[in-house]
């Protein structure tokens, strides 16, 4: 449901490769009919502690930030993942319509222009524990929120056959969107000596909440209500 949003506040560098499977196996959950894109993320093989920090910014007032932190030994592997972001765009656009068949209105324009503003949380958290070579048990939980508001105002002309105004209405609209997921995940791998065989179980639980709220002002700029 919220997979758009998971994308955009998953870090570059916590991905080891992207997969595109268009004939997937009985291993990987059946949902739809093209293919699967699978997502492959880092896991460290290091002994050891081990972590990296990253920032970075764009044009136009946007920022991000995130921390990775390892711990591995001969038994047990804990990690942790987190990442923010901090975006804010600049809306413009319009469009132009002219009505050829008419006889009495010709053209009909509208512009728009506003701000949007995006911030989000990533977290991820769990650890594997190697019970032998070929036994792993895994637990991970993730959590994620974001936040969108989105402010934008449109103004819509229309004028007759004579290029004359008949009307000129302004619409404000502003919107407020929040999203908060959590994944908690078992997994278990049983490897086989065969190389390349493994035996996988897995339990997932998911609950996600979404709110989004909008409103919108119109005006009448002409003509104007006299009554």
């Amino acid at each position: 449901q919220n997979r758009t949003n998971m994308l955009e506040q998953l870090p570059a560098n916590a991905i080891t490769s992207i997969e595109v499977i268009t004939n997937p196996s009985s291993k990987y959950e059946a949902e739809g009919v093209s293919g699967i894109i699978n997502i492959v993320l880092k896991k460290s093989k290091t002994l050891g502690y081990n972590g990296n920090l990253s920032l970075n910014a764009g044009t136009k007032d946007k920022y991000g930030a995130s921390i990775n932190l390892n711990l591995k030994n001969d038994k047990i592997q804990l990690f942790s993942n987190y990442s923010y972001m901090l975006n804010n765009y600049i809306l413009t656009g319009g469009s132009d319509r002219t009505n050829s068949l008419s006889q009495t209105d010709n053209l009909f324009t509208q512009d728009n222009s506003g701000r949007m503003r995006s911030k989000s949380h990533f977290l991820k958290t769990g650890f594997d524990f190697f019970v032998n070579e070929m036994n792993t048990l895994s637990l991970s939980a993730n959590y994620s929120n974001s936040n969108r508001t989105r402010g934008e105002l449109f103004t819509s002309k229309e004028f007759d056959i004579n290029s004359i105004l008949t009307s000129e209405i302004e619409r404000d609209y502003e919107s407020d969107y929040l999203n908060s997921t959590y994944d908690l995940a078992l997994n278990y791998t049983l490897k086989f000596k065969e190389k390349g065989r493994q035996l996988t179980a897995d339990a997932i639980y998911t609950s996600s909440k979404n709110d989004e709220d909008g409103i919108t002002y119109e005006t009448l700029i002409y003509p104007q209500n006299t009554a």
